[in-house]
């Protein structure tokens, strides 16, 4: 029986995806990210899983780097209304 039981198998794998698949599926949405933009932004929030040269990001990690980007353009946008 070629049937595998998803329970037993690793959230990081079954659900992680390299930047180069979320790029594919992001672009599917309308999303235009390059494969480089979204390693940096993983590497700068820490969110994402290596194993030797393999990135992957699960679907958590990617709402993480979201919320990261925002959290950051949304501190630079109140510094400069506070200063004019």
């Amino acid at each position: 029986m070629a049937e595998t039981d998803k329970s037993d198998s690793s959230q990081i794998l079954g659900l992680g995806k390299t930047p180069a698949q979320w790029v594919d599926v992001m672009s599917g949405m309308g999303i235009d990210i390059s494969e480089r933009t979204l390693r940096e932004r993983a590497n700068d929030t820490g969110a994402f899983y290596r194993l030797g040269r393999t990135m992957l990001i699960t679907p958590a990690q990617i709402d993480k780097i979201f919320e990261g980007g925002q959290a950051c353009r949304s501190k630079s946008t109140r510094g400069s209304l506070l200063l004019g």
